[in-house]
């Protein structure tokens, strides 16, 4: 906010980010914070950036240290020059002219995605697979892949015709969906090319995180995400969508 960093000062408007916001996004499990203040009318600057795992980012860093004073090219790289977001399936092939990248910027987040749907009954889910890596994979790997996942879902179809949402249904049947989940999809990950997996699952027209899995080496990416909260957008992925039918999911 221009008003908000000329009226503190960029020094006062620092000591605040380093006092309470690096504090905040630690506790919440983000690995970085970087400060964007408005130069002149066309851009922003990275005014500063805080790691709060130098070790994990000390290789996504290396190329941005020169560049954290030109436009959009912090580690995120992102600058929302029309205030418009943006969402795409893969980070990769975002729009180059709504978010500027350095040229040897890193991509790093989902690579790989795709979904089954599914339900219990009444209640609609879908499980979405997804890896850091960018995947190649047959149909006949996929196919396996869902008939897997059917065999997870049959198990709990004909205890769970509630007639209920998600919220209104019980915590023992929701803790006993959560501990199946948990126990079958650990297992399934680690014979599989993908990283994690979540269960995201309808509840009144959106689709809301309830569970995430991932593999060694990104448990604290799912950080929030051990119990069920009802808060839409807190899975890992970080999907949220409004369903206007059955067909379109």
């Amino acid at each position: 906010n221009l008003g908000l960093s000329t009226a503190m000062g960029l020094r006062d408007l620092k000591r605040l980010f380093e006092r309470d916001v690096i504090g905040m996004a630690s506790s919440l499990g983000f690995h970085i914070c970087e400060l964007w203040v408005p130069s002149g009318e066309s851009f922003l600057m990275n005014y500063a950036m805080k790691s709060t795992d130098p070790a994990l980012l000390e290789e996504w860093g290396a190329a941005s240290h020169k560049y954290n004073f030109h436009e959009g090219k912090g580690i995120p790289g992102r600058v929302y020059k029309k205030k418009t977001l943006e969402w795409c399936e893969d980070v990769s092939v975002v729009d180059t002219q709504l978010f500027p990248r350095a040229e040897n910027a890193r991509v790093v987040g989902v690579s790989s995605a795709f979904g089954f749907p599914g339900n219990f009954g009444s209640v609609h889910f879908v499980i979405i697979l997804f890896a850091t890596r960018r995947l190649s994979y047959s149909g006949k790997y996929v196919s396996a892949c869902g008939e897997m996942i059917r065999k997870w879902e049959q198990s709990h179809v004909n205890k769970f015709d509630t007639g209920n949402v998600w919220s209104l249904m019980t915590r023992s049947q929701v803790s006993e969906i959560a501990t199946s989940f948990r126990a079958f999809f650990e297992k399934f990950i680690m014979k599989t090319q993908f990283e994690g997996v979540e269960l995201w699952v309808e509840d009144d027209g959106i689709l809301r995180n309830a569970h995430t899995i991932v593999a060694k080496g990104l448990e604290d990416w799912c950080e929030g995400n051990k119990k069920v909260t009802f808060k839409p957008g807190e899975g890992l992925v970080g999907r949220v969508c409004n369903t206007q039918s059955r067909q379109e999911r």
